[in-house]
């Protein structure tokens, strides 16, 4: 972690939320960090970096909220519509 959620006093929260049509997934930190998450673009060896760009290439759309005292970290991913076509349709 790269925030005082990851020392020993420290919390964060995972929340799912999930219905037909969106999978919803909010991670909050208790802060400490001066600077808001952002997509990086790391080096082959850097050992940081990654996480946010990894979440917004899964996603739908991914919201960053929060300040100093803490962050919250959604993302939206879109539940694909139902396939009605019957066995042996290429189309749904």
């Amino acid at each position: 972690m790269h925030t005082a959620s990851g020392e020993t006093a420290g919390t964060f929260h995972v929340t799912l939320t999930a219905s037909e049509l969106m999978t919803v997934i909010e991670v909050a930190d208790s802060g400490g960090a001066k600077t808001a998450p952002e997509i990086q673009q790391p080096s082959g060896n850097a050992t940081h970096g990654r996480g946010l760009g990894i979440v917004a290439t899964l996603a739908d759309n991914v919201l960053v909220h929060g300040d100093d005292s803490g962050r919250t970290v959604t993302a939206e991913l879109r539940t694909p519509a139902p396939c009605y076509a019957h066995p042996g349709d290429r189309q749904c």
